[in-house]
């Protein structure tokens, strides 16, 4: 994926992140989610991969935040 990807996904310029990577996760949810009209439909069809990575990246860095204050709070307290 290129800066483009990166910029819409709000991520780093120097995040790197394979495209195969981004269509074997959405293949697998397509395989695995089971509550699909019928066999064949394709539920993730227009799924916003970049918007759903920036989310993603939103929470995972609001959650190593406050791990961090966490840990440092507890280091301090002893």
């Amino acid at each position: 994926m290129g800066a483009d990807f990166n910029k819409a996904a709000g991520l780093p310029s120097d995040f790197k992140i394979h495209k195969k990577t981004l269509d074997d996760i959405v293949d697998f949810n397509e395989i695995s989610f089971y509550n699909k009209p019928t066999k064949n439909a394709k539920v993730f069809e227009n799924l916003d991969v970049a918007d759903t990575n920036k989310q993603w990246c939103r929470i995972l860095t609001k959650s190593q935040m406050a791990l961090r204050k966490k840990k440092r709070a507890l280091t301090n307290k002893t």
